[in-house]
């Protein structure tokens, strides 16, 4: 892959972890694989990015959604409800 190419991979690399961190964590395992290969990744590890995002783009209504009780004021103290 070309330089181009492989800062693409790597920001996709890192946009597939935030989302697991913040709303898909079963897709941990796939990350970890791809992100193993961030300093020299081919056309497969692209693929299988692309494969990744595609699963987590089909699927909006699954994974983690925080949710506070009730109307949220600004104030940091208010409880959230974490659910799946």
């Amino acid at each position: 892959m070309g330089a181009q190419q492989q800062t693409t991979y790597q920001s996709g690399t890192r946009k597939i972890m935030h989302m697991m961190q913040y709303s898909q964590p079963e897709v941990y395992n796939c990350v970890c694989d791809q992100a193993r290969h961030m300093g020299c990744s081919g056309k497969k590890h692209m693929k299988a990015i692309l494969g990744c995002m595609k699963y987590c783009v089909d699927r909006p209504n699954c994974g983690l959604l925080l949710q506070p009780n009730a109307l949220w004021d600004g104030n940091p103290k208010t409880p959230f409800i974490v659910s799946g």
